[in-house]
């Protein structure tokens, strides 16, 4: 089956989707190849979101850039036994699979965008997107969402890279969520968002970084929950760790 293309345009503006079934067994060993371990269970590798502006691309969410990142971020390296669970789980036998980084099996990654404009870079700044305006802005004109990759990590937990993408009247939001929950050791949730004055050329970007150790998340369930339900909603993870990094930039250059 074809991937599924969608695209919205407002004023200067286009938004292009493109959203196919997971790779298939030659697709995800070519991309082993490249990556140098082996893709998530569920990659879905056609998949993208590209913004364009007065017809140029200018940033975007792409799989491959996605993976490519793993094992590239800030933060202690994780060694646990559940490593190698997941190593036996990938490779066939009598197939050797070195590790590149301890991050590899639990697809951490810091992945914020594309930048597809050599004449753009986001440089920091003291601001923030501007969340009263867009619910002022009334109900959604078009809205859409993907998925970049999902693993359970050898049924050890999850590994999630997930957008979405909604724009109402002036405005454009989009959140790139990456969840990586650990069983009984950690959780992370990176969280990018992308905010667009449709009726202008500003972009902004909000980056946040927020972990906990397992046990931390385990007592915020509130007694009677459903733990599994809970521990499986994205929505509840990210609400419950702390934040431990925040940043915002604007996209700079030749618009």
């Amino acid at each position: 089956m074809d991937p599924k293309i969608e695209q919205y345009s407002y004023g200067f503006w286009k938004i292009k989707t493109q959203k196919g079934a997971i790779l298939k067994s030659y697709e995800a060993d070519n991309m082993q190849t490249n990556l140098g371990f082996a893709p998530p269970e569920m990659t879905f590798g056609k998949n993208f979101i590209t913004i364009y502006y007065k017809d140029s691309p200018i940033y975007g969410f792409f799989t491959k850039d996605a993976l490519e990142m793993v094992g590239k971020g800030s933060g202690e390296l994780m060694q646990v036994s559940f490593a190698e669970e997941w190593i036996k789980s990938r490779t066939k036998t009598g197939e050797s699979f070195p590790v590149v980084s301890p991050y590899d099996w639990t697809y951490y990654t810091e992945y914020q965008g594309t930048v597809l404009d050599q004449n753009l870079r986001f440089k920091d700044v003291q601001d923030q997107i501007p969340a009263v305006k867009i619910v002022q802005a009334g109900s959604n004109l078009w809205y859409t969402e993907l998925i970049l990759f999902e693993d359970e990590l050898a049924d050890n937990g999850k590994a999630m890279f997930d957008v979405r993408v909604r724009i109402v009247k002036g405005h454009f939001i989009l959140l790139a969520r990456l969840v990586m929950r650990l069983d009984n050791v950690i959780v992370r949730v990176n969280e990018t968002r992308i905010y667009i004055d449709l009726n202008g050329n500003r972009v902004l970007k909000d980056f946040r970084k927020k972990e906990s150790n397992y046990e931390s998340v385990i007592k915020r369930i509130p007694l009677g929950s459903d733990k599994a339900r809970l521990l499986d909603d994205n929505n509840w993870l990210s609400e419950s760790l702390p934040l431990l990094y925040h940043n915002v930039s604007e996209l700079r250059g030749v618009l």
